[in-house]
């Protein structure tokens, strides 16, 4: 266990924490943190808790933390997070209190719905065309 919440710790999250391979509690709550989390989190594979609420993370929540398998603590809250929320299922076991008070997330169990980006329009508009031409040819069957 690793508790260093409310020390005002500044700066990015040191790379060297991510090697701690035996860490199950992991709490940096209530700092001055920066930058993003390193992907190289994934590396905590023992890890059932972690707290990275009330710092000043920003960028995307890599992908990588879904894959954290024990991980049945999750909170993220308060920072300056943006994107989407991995959408694996275990990111998608957390609720929107995990991720409150980050304004640039969407997804997963937030209400604010993910902006769909060019490719997915052309990829949803390419569906639909198709859905109703497989419609009208069931149509015309008739």
């Amino acid at each position: 266990m690793l508790d260093l919440s409310g020390n005002n710790l500044s700066g990015d999250l040191p790379i060297e924490m991510t090697n701690l391979l035996g860490l199950v509690v992991l709490n940096l709550s209530r700092n001055r943190f920066t930058g993003h989390i390193p992907k190289s989190i994934s590396k905590l594979k023992q890890l059932s808790s972690l707290d990275l609420s009330s710092n000043r993370f920003s960028g995307a929540i890599p992908q990588s933390l879904g894959s954290l398998s024990f991980l049945g603590y999750l909170n993220l809250s308060n920072n300056e997070l943006s994107g989407p929320i991995p959408d694996n299922d275990h990111m998608l076991t957390f609720n929107a209190s995990s991720f409150a008070g980050n304004v640039g997330l969407c997804g997963g169990p937030l209400a604010v719905k993910c902006p769909v980006g060019e490719g997915e329009k052309l990829d949803q508009i390419f569906k639909e065309k198709a859905k109703r031409f497989s419609m009208s040819t069931l149509f015309l069957w008739k």
